[in-house]
């Protein structure tokens, strides 16, 4: 359920074939349509990369957001969600 006093940016991750697919729609407050920045976006994730850094949070957390940031529609759709919240001062939990 979307915070009604935040940007709400919500990234659906859904199995497609042998990888991902992302959504990505984005709320914001008092305003009534939800934007959709990206759709079926590819996601490549290497669970046996990550697996070896399962010990080190940092690697584990800049590895991840590399595999899950590679495509540049979620990096934009993220930075475009965090302008609007930063520029409403809202959050963007």
């Amino acid at each position: 359920m979307p915070d009604h006093d935040a940007v709400d940016l919500e990234l659906t991750i859904r199995p497609s074939g042998h990888a991902y697919g992302a959504d990505v729609r984005m709320e914001q407050p008092g305003n009534q349509a939800v934007s959709v920045p990206a759709t079926d976006v590819p996601v490549t994730l290497d669970p046996t990369a990550l697996l070896a850094l399962s010990l080190n949070p940092t690697a584990y957390g800049r590895a991840l957001t590399a595999q899950l940031f590679a495509d540049q529609r979620l990096r934009d759709a993220w930075r475009d969600a965090r302008r609007v919240a930063d520029g409403a001062a809202l959050p963007l939990p």
